[in-house]
């Protein structure tokens, strides 16, 4: 199921109306990579080591749920210190790299930090339906932080707090990174091992 829309009575900034564009593409694409596929199908690892298209899914759903509650803090920092939106975006040299290492195909491969391992899905279909729920959820603090100066908060990462990004950093971070596992998940369809059911 889709995530539920999100009413609003003004448009988001042109910056942020994309972040949620992307967003929206991501759910709609990860219903179209796995409503043909099995159970076992999501579940099929290439090696002991490899991730399936469920761990390469929930992985996203363990970081994005992992950060909510530090975008929520900073929401509430920023609209609590009253600092508004004055321009677009503008993101440091730092956070672009970040979201361009993350872009697929992957060019650089490291091992996910053990806060964000994916937990061993034994209900695929609750994994793809947690995904959808999180771009619910992070549409829904986009809006909510509307208006609002997305560079003024830090936000440290759960994995390493001396890697701190502004709230709209992080989005478009995020954003980046979920293509880049979506992407991973397609590559196991081009596998020759991949089951055919």
């Amino acid at each position: 199921m889709p995530s539920e829309s999100i009413e609003t009575d003004s448009p988001l900034a042109p910056d942020v109306a994309r972040i949620e564009e992307q967003l929206e593409e991501f759910e709609e694409e990860v219903l179209e990579l796995t409503e043909a596929l099995s159970d076992a199908q999501l579940l099929w690892r290439p090696s002991a080591n490899g991730w399936s298209i469920a761990e390469c899914l929930d992985h996203l759903n363990v970081t994005g749920f992992e950060l909510l509650p530090r975008v929520d803090r900073a929401i509430a920092d920023t609209q609590r210190q009253g600092h508004r939106r004055e321009g677009p975006l503008k993101p440091r040299w730092r956070a672009r790299i970040f979201a361009h290492m993350m872009e697929p195909p992957a060019r650089l491969r490291a091992k996910a930090p053990e806060i964000f391992l994916p937990r061993w899905p034994e209900e695929p279909r609750k994994v793809v339906r947690e995904l959808v729920d999180l771009q619910g959820e992070l549409i829904k603090r986009l809006h909510e932080a509307d208006g609002l100066d997305l560079s003024s908060a830090q936000i440290a990462s759960p994995a390493a707090r001396f890697i701190k990004l502004s709230l709209g950093e992080w989005l478009l971070v995020t954003v980046a990174h979920q293509r880049r596992h979506l992407w991973q998940a397609r590559q196991l369809l081009e596998d020759p091992a991949f089951p055919s059911s």
